[in-house]
C-alpha cells in the first residue's frame, strides 16, 4: 500500500460539504474524482472501492470534522483496472468528475456504463471481448393479446442503430433470445417506482438473467415526440429518414427516443449524419436463450479456468481485437440460411487443406493488425493525432502481403470464394487507400519512427528544417557525452551503459544494476532514479543538453500542429474504408481461427453435411465434445448419435452417475451450434438438420435473493421450452423433476415427455435416472432408449468379520441402445470417500428397497404391454381361485400362504410371464398385509395395539388443537361482526358492496369454525369408543368386523377432512386411521363415500348466497342494535331442533345502540345469579343452540325467555374441569351419542 497516493484536499471542510450537497445518485453509479496524477472516490463509493479494489478498509482516510468523510485514493494503473472491472464484470456506471481551476467547482467530463463506453475508451484501452450494445425495449402488453415488443439497439463503436418490433409469448422468450443474439451489456426499460408492474418486473428479470445492467429511464423519455425531427440528422441519407419503413415501428420508435437521449448523441455534432438505421430480424438466427448459453459453455464463466472450458475459448484463435468480437457475435447468431453456412463452412475448408496459407495469414500478417474499429472510432471523434495517422499507413502497407498470400492459391476449387471474399475487397480497399499512403509518406518523417518520435519531415518548412538541425547537433553532443562517460567509468556503452529518452526524466543514462557501484562517490554522476531495469543517472552537461533539447522538440511540435491537424483531416476522410477494411479483415481472422482450431484438434475435425430447415435427420460418427478433449490426460470416447425423423427423435439415456449422459447430451447440442456459425465438427462424420433454436434444461440452480427455488427456477425453464419449441428445435434435458418428491416428479417428467413426443415433435435428449421413463418406447414409435455402459465385476475382500463380496464398477463412458435400471449412486459414494457406515447403510436400505420390488431375482426383464395384459388377466383367475378356498376351508396363515405357494407352481404360464416375475414379491406381500423378504410372509404391517395407543394420543392432541382453534377464530370473529357494525352504522343505503365482501369473509370463517366443532365431536367420539379399534381380525375371515355406524362415519369424515385443514395433529390421526382400515377404505373416503353430508357441505368451496348474507347483516344489525332494512322475524324452521353448541360469546355484549328499558334489563339478566336448583336435564340443554351459516337465527325452545338467559349465565359461571391430558378426560358415551345424534341432524 505504499505506493499509493496520499489524499491531498486544501480545504477538507469545504469539499465535504460540497461533495454532501452532490444531487442523489443511483446505487450503482460510482462517482470518481480526477485530481491530475491520482484519483479519489469518496463516502460509500471509497468503502466499495476499499472492499473490492483493496479488499481492506484499512485504506480509508477520513476527511474534515467528525464524523468525517470516507476517502481513497488510487494511481492511474488502479483506477484503469477498476474500470474494467466495474464496468464488465459488475454493470456499474461510473461518472469521472474534473476541478475547473475555481475554488470547489468540479464538473462530470465522463460517463459510462457496461453498453456505453464511449467517454472511456482510452483509459480501458481496448480490453473490449465483445461489443458493447445497449438496448433500449418498450412494451404494449394487454390481457387480451399477446406482448408486442419495440426495442431500439446500438452499438457507439461502429455508429448503427438497428430497430425491430415482435409478438411474444408471457415468458418473453423471445425478448431473451434477442438479448443473447446481440450479446446486450445494458438494457433501458420504462421506470417502475413500486416494482409493480408485472411486465416489467418480468424484463428486468431476463436482462439480469442474460448478463444485462438493467436502467430505468422515466415514461416521457420513451415518447415519439422529437424522434422525428432527431432521426433525421443523425442518419447519413438525412432526404430518406422520414420514408424508412422501419419508422413506422410506432414502438421501435420510442425504445429509439430513449436511447439516442440517454446516449446523448445528440449534443455531439460529429455524430449528425453519420449513423445508419436497419432493421433487425429475429429469425434469420437460431435462438438461444440464457440457460442453453449456460448449458453448452459458449461464453467464458467466473469459474471457468482454463481457456478451453468454454466454446468461446476453445474457438478464439483469432489474432486482432476485431476477430475476437465477431467470433463472439457468431456464437450468439447460429446461421438459419443454408448457402451462408455452406459459405463459410467453404472458406474454412480452404484453409484447413492450405497449411502454408493459413499459417502465413495468421503469424505474419493478421498478428500486426490493430483494432481498426476503435482507431476508426477516435478519428470520428476528432481524438486522432499523428501516430494513428501512422497506424493506419502500417496496416495500408500490409495489405500488399495479403494479396499476394491470396495470389498464391491455386487450386480452383478454393480459389472463386477466397476472391469473392477476401482478395476483390481488399484490393479495391487498398487502391483506395493510395493517396492516404503518398500523403503519410510525403509528410511523415517515417526514419523518426525507430526513437518512437511521430513528426512531420523538416523538409515541408524552414523553421522546422531550422530546428531540426539543431536538435540533431544536440543528439550528436549527447552521444559525445555518452562515449565520454564510458571511458570514465570503464563501461561498455553497447551493453552495459545506455543514452536513453526516459518518459519522465527526458534523455539521461541508465546503468545496469550490477554495475550501478561504479557511480557512487562520483560527484559528476547525479542519480536520478532505480528501476528494475537499472540505475538512471545525469551529469550536469547532459541536464543542460537535455533541457535545451525538450525546448526545441515543444517549438517543433509547436510549429508543425498546423500541419498534423491537416495531416489527420485528410486521413478522417479515410474512415468508411477502414471500417469496411476492419470488416473483412476481422471474419478473415475468425475463418483462419476455425481452420486452425480443426486442423489442431487432437483427431482433426471434419465438414459436416448440412440438410435444409425442415428435412433431413442428423447423424454423427464418433462424435466428441470439443471442450472436454481438449483436457489434459484425457482420453476421450467417441460415441455415435441418430436423430431420425419418425424413428429416433426423442432419446432418453439412462444409466450410472458419472457416467457421461450429460457430456453426450450437450456435446450434441454444441455440435449443433458449431454446424451452424460456418465450424468443422469434432467428428468423423456429420449430417445434420438446421436447428431454429436451442433449448436447454441443465443443472441445479436457485436464486435465494429473488425467492426463486432450486425446482421454481427448474419448471420456469421447462415452461420456457414447452411454449418456445417448434418441430425444428433441439431440445437438451439433463435430469427433469429431481426437486421435487419422486411421484411428482416422475409424473411431470412423464407428462412433459409425453407431450414433446405428441404435440411438439421435436428432436430431444431427455437424460434421467427415472427408469420408469423408458416404457414411453413401448407406447411412441419415434422413442428410443439409450443406456451409459458400466462393467459390474464381484470380488471379496478379507476383514476383521470375515470375507465380505464387492462389487467392482468400471464406467465405460459408451453409449449403446437399451436401457439400464441402476445408477450407481452409492458407487459415486464411494469415490468420495463417504464413511463406510453411511456406505453400508445406504446399501442396506437400497437393498431393501430393491427387493421389495423384485429387483435383485435372477434374470428380472422389462415386461412388455402385451405381457402386462395377459399376465394380470392369470393372475386375477388365479387369486379368486385362492380366495375361494380361503374361505370355503378356513385355512390358518400358514395353510394360506402355502396354497397360494401350490397354486403359482402349478401355473407354469404364469411363472414364465415376464410381468409377474417382476412383481412376484408385492403379489405375495399385498395377499397376506406383510412385506420384506420373498421366502417368507410372516411379519404383519403393525401391531394393532401400539396403533391404538399412539391414534389415543394424537386424538387428545387434536380435541386440544381444535379447540383451541375455535376460540381464537371465535375472538376473531366478535371482532369481525363489531367492525361490520360499525361499517353498517355509517353505510348509506345502496353502498353496501364492502359490507357484504365483509360478510362474506366472516361466513367463511364461520363455516371453518364450524367444521371445526364437528371433528372435535369426531374425535371425542373415537376416543371414546377407542377400544373398538384393537379388536383382532379372525384369521378364518377376511370380513372385517362391523364398524358401529357412528364409528365409520367418524373415520370416512375424519378422513375425507383432514387434508383440507391446517390442523397437523389432525392430519397424523389421518395417518393411522389410514393405516388402521386400508388404502380402499381411504380412497372411498376421499371420493364421499360414507362422509357425513354436513362435513362434505362444510368444504365446498363456493359463494355464500345472497340470503345468507342478508341474513348475517340483519341479525348483525338486530344484535348491536344498528338501523339496517326490515329486520326478519323468526319464524318455524324446517329444522324443529337447530344447530347446537357452544353458544358465541358476543351474545352478551353491549349493542352500539342501547334502547332505555331493554338495554338494562338484558344488562341485569346477564349479571344475573341463577338459584342452584337450576340445572341441565339432558346433555342437549347443556348449552343452548348458537347461530350457524345453516340457521342465523336458531329459535330457543325453553320455558322462557328469561329462564334460558338465567340459565345461559350460570352455565358461564360454572368452571368444567378438564383432564390434565392434551385432550382432557373422556367423555361418556351415552352423552357423546346424543351430542353426535343431535349433530347429524
Amino acid at each position: 500500500m505504499a505506493s499509493r497516493p496520499e489524499m491531498r484536499e486544501d480545504d477538507e471542510s469545504g469539499f465535504c460539504k460540497f461533495f454532501r450537497n452532490l444531487p442523489h445518485k443511483n446505487e450503482d453509479t460510482v462517482r470518481i474524482f480526477d485530481r491530475g496524477d491520482y484519483y479519489s472516490a469518496h463516502g460509500e463509493d471509497a468503502k466499495f472501492i476499499a472492499n473490492s479494489v483493496y479488499r481492506t478498509t484499512a485504506v480509508l482516510r477520513k476527511l474534515g470534522r467528525e464524523p468525517g468523510l470516507d476517502s481513497v485514493t488510487m494511481t492511474t494503473m488502479v483506477f484503469r483496472n477498476f474500470l474494467r472491472d466495474a464496468l464488465f464484470r459488475l454493470g456499474k456506471r461510473i461518472e469521472i468528475w474534473q476541478s475547473t481551476g475555481k475554488r470547489m467547482d468540479w464538473k462530470v467530463v465522463k460517463q459510462a456504463s457496461p453498453g456505453n463506453l464511449q467517454d472511456l475508451e482510452d483509459e480501458l484501452g481496448g480490453h473490449m471481448e465483445n461489443s458493447p450494445i445497449i438496448l433500449a425495449v418498450k412494451v404494449s402488453a394487454r390481457a387480451s393479446e399477446a406482448r408486442n415488443i419495440g426495442v431500439c439497439f446500438a452499438d457507439a463503436s461502429v455508429r448503427e442503430l438497428g430497430v425491430t418490433e415482435f409478438l411474444d409469448n408471457d415468458l418473453y422468450s423471445n425478448f431473451e433470445s434477442l438479448l443473447i443474439q446481440l450479446g446486450v451489456k445494458e438494457c433501458l426499460i420504462q421506470a417502475d417506482g413500486n416494482k409493480k408492474d408485472v411486465e416489467l418486473n418480468k424484463l428486468r428479470t431476463i436482462a439480469d438473467n442474460c448478463g444485462c445492467a438493467v436502467a430505468e429511464r422515466g415514461v416521457a423519455d420513451f415518447g415519439t415526440k422529437d424522434i422525428e425531427q432527431d432521426l433525421p440528422r443523425l442518419l447519413k441519407d438525412e432526404g430518406a429518414a422520414g420514408t424508412l419503413p422501419q419508422t413506422d415501428l410506432k414502438l421501435a420508435m420510442g425504445a429509439a427516443a430513449c436511447l439516442i437521449k440517454y446516449l446523448g448523441v445528440m449534443s455531439d455534432s460529429s455524430n449528425f449524419g453519420q449513423y445508419q438505421l436497419y432493421q433487425h430480424d429475429l429469425t434469420q438466427y437460431m435462438k438461444l436463450d440464457a440457460a442453453a448459453l449456460k448449458a453448452l459453455n459458449l461464453m467464458p464463466g467466473p469459474r471457468d479456468g482454463a481457456k478451453n472450458m468454454s466454446l468461446y475459448g476453445l474457438l478464439n484463435r483469432c489474432k486482432t481485437p476485431t476477430g475476437s468480437r465477431l467470433l463472439s457475435q457468431w456464437l450468439k447468431q447460429p446461421l438459419m440460411n443454408l448457402a451462408e453456412i455452406e459459405r463459410r463452412q467453404q472458406l474454412v475448408e480452404a484453409f484447413v487443406n492450405d497449411t502454408e496459407l493459413r499459417q502465413t495469414m495468421q503469424e505474419e500478417h493478421l498478428r500486426s493488425i490493430p483494432d481498426l474499429y476503435r482507431l476508426a472510432k477516435k478519428f470520428q471523434r476528432k481524438a486522432a493525432n499523428l501516430e494513428d495517422v501512422v497506424r493506419a499507413y502500417q496496416v495500408i502497407i500490409r495489405l500488399p502481403g495479403f494479396l499476394e498470400s491470396f495470389d498464391a492459391v491455386m487450386d480452383e476449387q478454393y480459389k472463386d470464394p477466397l476472391d469473392a471474399e477476401y482478395t476483390s475487397k481488399l484490393r479495391q480497399y487498398s487502391a483506395a487507400f493510395v493517396g492516404l499512403q503518398d500523403m503519410v509518406e510525403t509528410t511523415v518523417d517515417l526514419d523518426a519512427l525507430d526513437n518512437h518520435e511521430f513528426i512531420i519531415k523538416p523538409e515541408f518548412d524552414e523553421a522546422l528544417r531550422t530546428i531540426r538541425k539543431r536538435l540533431d547537433r544536440l543528439k550528436r553532443e549527447m552521444e559525445s557525452e555518452h562515449m565520454k562517460a564510458g571511458d570514465d567509468l570503464n563501461q561498455d556503452t553497447e551493453k552495459k551503459l545506455f543514452l536513453e529518452n526516459h518518459k519522465v526524466h527526458g534523455w539521461c543514462f541508465r546503468l545496469t544494476r550490477n554495475e550501478a557501484g561504479c557511480i557512487r562517490q562520483k560527484k559528476q554522476y547525479q542519480e536520478i532514479s532505480t528501476q528494475k531495469n537499472g540505475v538512471y543517472f545525469t551529469t550536469p552537461s547532459l541536464l543542460e543538453k537535455r533541457r535545451d533539447f525538450d525546448q526545441l522538440s515543444e517549438n517543433y511540435n509547436r510549429t508543425q500542429s498546423g500541419l498534423v491537424n491537416e495531416v489527420v483531416a485528410v486521413a478522417s476522410s479515410y474512415v468508411p474504408v477502414v471500417e469496411k477494411l476492419a470488416a473483412v479483415l476481422a471474419h478473415l481472422d475468425v475463418i483462419v481461427a476455425f481452420a486452425h482450431v480443426s486442423v489442431h484438434a487432437p483427431t482433426s475435425y471434419t465438414r459436416p453435411t448440412m440438410h435444409p430447415r425442415g428435412t433431413g435427420n442428423t447423424i454423427l460418427k464418433e462424435a466428441r465434445h470439443p471442450c472436454l478433449e481438449m483436457q489434459d490426460d484425457i482420453s476421450f470416447i467417441t460415441n455415435d448419435v441418430s436423430l431420425v425423423r419418425n424413428k429416433s427423435e426423442f432419446l432418453i439415456i439412462t444409466g450410472p452417475n458419472m457416467g457421461g449422459k450429460s457430456t453426450y447430451i450437450r456435446q450434441i447440442g454444441v455440435i449443433a451450434l458449431m454446424a451452424q456459425i460456418g465450424c468443422f465438427v469434432p467428428a468423423s462424420e456429420a449430417e445434420l438438420t438446421i436447428f431454429d433454436c436451442i433449448l436447454a434444461r441443465v443443472g441445479a440452480s436457485d436464486s435465494q435473493i429473488k425467492g426463486v427455488s432450486t425446482f421454481m427456477a427448474e419448471m420456469l425453464e421447462t415452461a420456457n421450452i414447452l411454449k418456445s419449441a417448434t418441430k425444428e428445435s433441439l431440445i437438451i434435458i439433463d435430469e427433469l423433476g429431481r426437486g421435487t418428491s419422486t411421484y411428482d416428479g416422475f409424473g411431470l417428467a412423464w407428462a412433459i415427455s409425453e407431450y414433446i413426443v405428441k404435440e411438439i415433435g421435436a428432436f430431444a435428449l431427455f437424460a434421467t435416472h427415472f427408469h420408469e421413463l423408458t416404457a414411453l418406447a413401448d407406447t411412441y414409435s419415434q422413442v428410443e432408449n439409450l443406456h451409459v455402459v458400466a462393467h459390474i465385476s464381484e470380488g471379496a475382500t478379507e476383514t476383521e468379520s470375515g470375507v465380505q463380496k464387492k462389487r467392482e464398477v468400471t464406467l465405460l463412458y459408451k453409449v449403446e441402445p437399451g436401457f439400464s435400471d441402476q445408477s450407481f449412486g452409492i458407487h459415486v459414494a464411494e469415490l468420495v470417500r463417504f464413511p463406510k457406515k453411511v456406505i453400508n447403510m445406504a446399501k442396506r436400505k437400497a437393498d431393501e428397497l430393491e427387493d421389495f420390488a423384485g429387483k435383485h431375482e435372477e434374470g428380472f426383464v422389462q415386461a412388455s404391454r402385451e405381457e402386462v395384459e395377459e399376465g394380470s388377466k392369470m393372475l386375477k383367475e388365479m387369486l379368486a381361485k385362492w380366495k375361494e378356498e380361503v374361505e370355503s376351508q378356513g385355512l390358518t396363515k400358514k395353510q394360506q400362504i402355502e396354497r397360494m405357494r401350490e397354486l403359482v407352481k402349478e401355473n407354469q404360464a404364469l411363472q414364465a410371464n415376464g410381468f409377474f416375475k417382476g412383481i412376484q414379491a408385492i403379489v405375495f406381500s399385498m395377499a397376506f398385509g406383510v412385506y420384506g423378504q420373498r421366502t417368507q410372509c410372516a411379519h404383519l404391517w403393525g401391531d394393532a395395539r401400539a396403533i391404538r395407543n399412539k391414534l389415543k394420543v394424537q386424538l387428545k392432541l387434536s380435541i386440544s388443537r381444535l379447540r383451541m382453534v375455535q376460540q381464537k377464530d371465535t375472538a376473531k370473529a366478535k371482532q369481525q361482526r363489531r367492525e361490520m357494525a360499525q361499517l353498517l352504522e355509517v353505510t348509506q343505503i345502496g353502498k353496501l358492496q364492502s359490507a357484504r365482501i365483509r360478510v362474506e369473509n366472516i361466513i367463511r370463517s364461520d363455516i371453518t369454525t364450524e367444521l371445526h366443532e364437528m371433528l372435535e365431536l369426531y374425535c371425542e367420539l373415537l376416543l371414546a369408543r377407542s377400544q373398538l379399534l384393537d379388536q383382532p381380525t379372525p384369521s378364518h375371515s377376511s370380513t372385517p368386523i362391523p364398524l358401529d355406524p357412528a364409528l365409520e362415519e367418524a373415520v370416512r369424515s375424519i378422513i375425507y377432512a383432514a387434508p383440507r385443514t391446517e390442523i397437523k395433529e389432525l392430519h397424523q390421526v389421518r395417518a393411522y386411521l389410514v393405516e388402521k382400515f386400508g388404502k380402499e377404505v381411504a380412497v372411498a373416503a376421499m371420493e364421499g363415500e360414507g362422509v357425513a353430508e354436513r362435513v362434505a357441505k362444510k368444504l365446498e368451496a363456493k359463494t355464500p348466497s345472497e340470503e345468507l348474507v342478508d341474513a348475517y347483516l340483519g341479525e348483525i344489525a338486530r344484535f348491536y342494535g344498528v338501523p339496517f332494512g326490515a329486520p326478519k322475524t323468526s319464524s318455524d324452521d324446517d329444522d324443529d331442533e337447530p344447530s347446537g353448541g357452544v353458544a358465541e360469546e358476543a351474545d352478551t355484549e353491549v349493542p352500539l345502540a342501547a334502547d332505555g328499558k331493554k338495554d338494562d334489563e338484558r344488562e341485569a339478566l346477564v349479571k344475573a345469579t341463577p338459584p342452584r336448583t337450576v340445572g341441565p336435564q339432558s346433555p342437549l340443554r347443556v348449552v343452548p343452540p348458537s347461530p350457524s351459516t345453516d340457521n342465523v337465527a336458531p329459535k330457543l325452545k325453553l320455558p322462557g325467555a328469561a329462564a334460558a338467559k338465567v340459565q345461559k349465565a350460570a352455565e358461564k359461571k360454572t368452571p368444567v374441569k378438564k383432564d390434565n391430558g392434551p385432550g382432557g378426560k373422556i367423555p361418556d358415551v351415552d352423552e357423546l351419542s346424543r351430542r353426535f345424534a343431535e349433530l347429524k341432524r
